[in-house]
This record gives C-alpha cells, structure tokens and sequence, in this order.
C-alpha cells in the first residue's frame, strides 16, 4: 500500500483523508475541512482565523474611534479659538454704531401713502 491509502482522517478514523490542513499539517476528510481565504482549513484552524480577524476589526475600530474623538477634540479646539478671537473684538465694532457707520442709505418705508 502506497502512504496517501493508508492516511486516515483525524476526526472519522474509518474515512481516508482527502486534504491536509495547511496550518495544524492534520489530514482531514471531506467533511471535516472547508475552504476560507483561498486555503483549505480544519474546524479548529478556521476558529482561530475566524478569531483573529475578529481581534483585528476590534483593533480597527478601536484606532477609527481614537482618530474620531482627536478630530472632535481638533474641532472644539478650533471653535473654542474663534470664539475667543471674537469675543476680544471691542464692544463698539459688533454694536449698532459700527453698522450705522457703513450704512448710508435711509431706512426703507413699509407704509404706502
């Protein structure tokens, strides 16, 4: 007997294996692999791959949250700086003189005689 008759599955020993799992290097049968991300995994290595990429979109969304409060914190900072620009500017400039000044034309009339 050549050694690919004699390799039986892990799971199912009176099943011959079909495939090797290329992350355990476990022979397994038809059912007992599936295909994931263009390999051939066991239930056990698809778990932990599953797991890992799960950990790593946790990680992503950890850093878009991180980049998401230092731009609101940028923002307020930002907002916070024109407001205090604006508020130093003298009294007179944002009252009704400043707007007199530069308006030259009469008051608009809303009675018709």
């Amino acid at each position: 007997m050549t050694e690919i008759e004699v390799l039986k599955c892990l799971n199912h020993p009176e099943r011959e294996a079909v495939a090797r799992c290329p992350s355990c290097l476990r022979f397994f049968c038809r059912e007992c692999i599936t295909e994931y991300s263009g390999k051939v995994l066991c239930s056990s290595c698809l778990r932990k791959a599953h797991d890992a990429q799960t950990r790593l979109s946790a990680r992503s969304w950890l850093s878009c949250g991180t980049a998401a409060a230092a731009g609101f914190m940028m923002l307020w900072l930002i907002f916070y700086s024109v407001g205090r620009i604006l508020a130093s500017i003298p009294q007179q400039t944002h009252g009704d003189t400043f707007w007199l000044s530069v308006n030259h034309s009469p008051p608009i009339s809303s009675e018709h005689e």
